[in-house]
């Protein structure tokens, strides 16, 4: 029974870390379609696909989806599509990285703009953060000494000669420490996702 309980749990916490961070994309959304009038190109270069994602096609029933070669799509050429699809609501799996291309099969329609160029990372790629800004060379503009007056014979005592005062440069303040929270996205999901798993799998 134990052995059986935890066989569920881990796939369990699989299904729900794949569900998790898989996102269903909207193509043309929140505003446009799948249309001559939005701008897919740049509705395309805003996005982040991963692989696990999905594409929503939302079209007219004068409209179609082909997902073609990359010479097909640079030709809007519609023979010999790699899949096709009809019906006004359509969603593609992107389950592996590389690239995907999309046109509208109506003559006409991929030269007016129903063209779609998707590029799909892998899951493992992670952006790089940032370089930290590197503080310039601080420069130490110290006083010359002044020098030490000669002995009077007169004198019974030697005058001491007051030391010069440094100018004193503060540390540079340490960064800010980035929020525990700030950053976790589709992890922080995952993490809490599977706490609730696992206390729903434990109870049975």
């Amino acid at each position: 029974m134990a052995a059986l309980k935890a066989f569920i749990c881990i796939a369990s916490v699989f299904a729900l870390v794949q569900v998790t961070m898989s996102i269903d994309y909207t193509v043309g959304g929140p505003t446009g379609s799948w249309d001559a009038t939005t701008d897919l190109k740049t509705w395309a270069t805003n996005q982040k696909f991963t692989a696990g994602d999905s594409l929503i096609f939302k079209y007219q029933a004068s409209h179609d989806v082909l997902q073609v070669s990359k010479a097909s799509y640079d030709a809007c050429t519609a023979v010999s599509p790699l899949a096709s699809y009809t019906g006004g609501s359509t969603t593609v799996k992107l389950a592996a990285p590389g690239k995907r291309y999309f046109i509208c099969g109506v003559p006409g329609h991929c030269a007016a703009g129903m063209k779609l160029e998707v590029d799909v990372v892998s899951t493992a790629v992670a952006t790089p953060p940032p370089a930290s800004p590197s503080l310039p060379p601080s420069k130490h503009h110290e006083k010359s000494l002044p020098p030490s007056p000669s002995p009077s014979p007169a004198s019974d005592s030697i005058a001491a000669t007051p030391a010069s005062e440094f100018p004193v440069e503060a540390a540079p303040a340490s960064p800010p420490k980035a929020s525990a929270a700030a950053g976790l996205g589709r992890w922080g999901q995952v993490a809490w996702g599977i706490w609730v798993m696992v206390v729903m799998v434990l109870a049975l």
